[in-house]
């Protein structure tokens, strides 16, 4: 009994210092990070051999090198050339943000690596700053920790992309969102909008959540009013996100449509994405993730076909064609489709099967990441108890991107933009989880406090 006593005092002190120094605490929890990511980065160092670190940089030399956003990736636009490498394959903001940093470091990709760890580390403020407005000090600075244990997000700081920025566009994007809801404050909508519109130009499925936001928005917000009122009410707010996303992807989008002569909604691999992970569908073999080896095969296979190319199409037309390929796949075997769209869930966030089609074993790394994935979805869901008002943003903006995803391609890193608001839910859950541990063993709840 008395070790019970020491170790309730114990916590007891703790819980005060946390109250009044959370700052400190959380420059701790900012420490540890850092700590973290270093230590990744030493274990694995940055090449350009991981992931699709070699696109993203090749553009970016291009546009340090002032030679324009040119750049020919033949494996996924088999007829680009010298004379054809106008892209738009890859988002802009990481590729200006790489070519930015290529410039001032001579190329370096251990500092390209290292800009993503600053990334990382302003994600986790976001996330602390994101739920002291949804709940309160302590929950935010749990949230953090939890962030700076996040594993697909320490994986994203060795690889060079876009992940990253595209989840800290997201993550302070709804941060502005939900205090937009206490303050109505337009200086909150508009900063809410341009953090997505950042984000969807680092990657575009994060135009699914800025929709699934405007819509819960209108269908969620307000109580009914006089009619009059409440259209005023409902509209006020979405219409000034949606005004700050379209303001900041407008240079990007007259880019495309100068370059290509037709609209491209932010990337032209949409269309080669839905033809690479569907075109299975006619097969008994469709449950599972497509490899690049094997994607290269069914695209040569597919030019072959088309003897209607002529041989100069640019991307923007490729996307077209791989789109049209695509839906006439998917409009001919629906029911294959569907099943496949479910199954990827596994591959979206658990990664499950997808390093077998890279042609790797799946090591103890990957259990590793599922096994944290698998909790944090359980204890978000925990966190969700309740608290549907307060969260409804992040709820929606994370089944909006997994259903867009699920429709496509899954794979674990392609979550990492809603992961800091499964984190945050996750938080809001494990003092639940405490409190039915306690239930069953019996042990004093603490002071709460903000």
């Amino acid at each position: 009994m008395k070790t019970k006593a020491v170790t309730l005092r114990v916590l007891a002190g703790l819980d005060a210092r946390i109250d009044l120094h959370p700052l400190q605490v959380l420059g701790l929890i900012l420490l540890l990070a850092l700590i973290l990511n270093v230590a990744a980065l030493w274990i694995y160092p940055p090449s350009l051999d991981l992931g699709d670190a070699q696109q993203w940089w090749e553009i970016a030399l291009n546009v340090s090198h002032g030679q324009g956003y040119v750049g020919c990736i033949s494996g996924y636009f088999p007829l680009c050339g010298p004379a054809n490498h106008v892209t738009a394959a890859r988002e802009p903001a990481p590729v200006l943000l790489f070519a930015l940093v290529a410039s001032l470091t001579h190329q370096s990709v251990l500092a390209a690596s290292l800009a993503q760890l600053v990334i990382n580390l302003a994600i986790l403020l976001g996330v602390f700053c994101l739920m002291r407005e949804i709940a309160d000090t302590r929950v935010a600075l749990l949230a953090a920790l939890m962030w700076a244990f996040c594993l697909v997000a320490i994986e994203a700081v060795v690889e060079i992309g876009g992940d990253l920025l595209a989840t800290l566009g997201a993550t302070w994007g709804l941060f502005f969102f939900v205090r937009g809801r206490r303050t109505d404050q337009a200086r909150d909508w508009l900063a809410s909008g341009v953090c997505i519109g950042l984000g969807v130009l680092s990657r575009s499925a994060v135009l699914l959540i800025a929709a699934a936001l405007v819509l819960g928005w209108i269908l969620w917000q307000h109580p009914p009013l006089h009619p009059m009122r409440s259209l005023v009410a409902r509209l006020r707010a979405p219409v000034l996100f949606v005004i700050a996303v379209g303001l900041t992807l407008l240079p990007w989008e007259a880019r495309n449509y100068a370059a290509f002569g037709r609209p491209v909604l932010v990337t032209t691999l949409t269309g080669y994405n839905l033809f690479r992970y569907n075109y299975i569908l006619p097969t008994d073999n469709y449950l599972r993730f497509v490899g690049p080896s094997e994607a290269g095969i069914a695209i040569k296979a597919l030019v072959a076909r088309r003897t209607d190319l002529r041989g100069t199409e640019n991307e923007a037309q490729m996307d077209a064609i791989f789109r049209d390929e695509a839906v006439r796949i998917i409009a001919a075997n629906w029911l294959h489709y569907a099943v496949l769209s479910a199954y990827r869930f596994f591959m979206l966030w658990f990664d499950w099967k997808v390093a077998v089609s890279y042609g790797l074993a799946t090591n103890a790394r990957n259990y590793l990441v599922m096994a944290q994935q698998f909790l944090l979805l359980i204890v978000a869901g925990v966190g969700l108890r309740g608290k549907w008002r307060s969260t409804w943003p992040l709820l929606v903006s994370i089944i909006a991107l997994t259903l867009g995803h699920m429709a496509v391609v899954g794979k674990v890193r392609y979550v990492l933009p809603v992961m800091p608001l499964i984190v945050s839910l996750g938080a809001l859950g494990i003092p639940q989880v405490g409190q039915i541990l306690r239930g069953m063993f019996g042990t004093p709840t603490l002071r709460g406090g903000r």
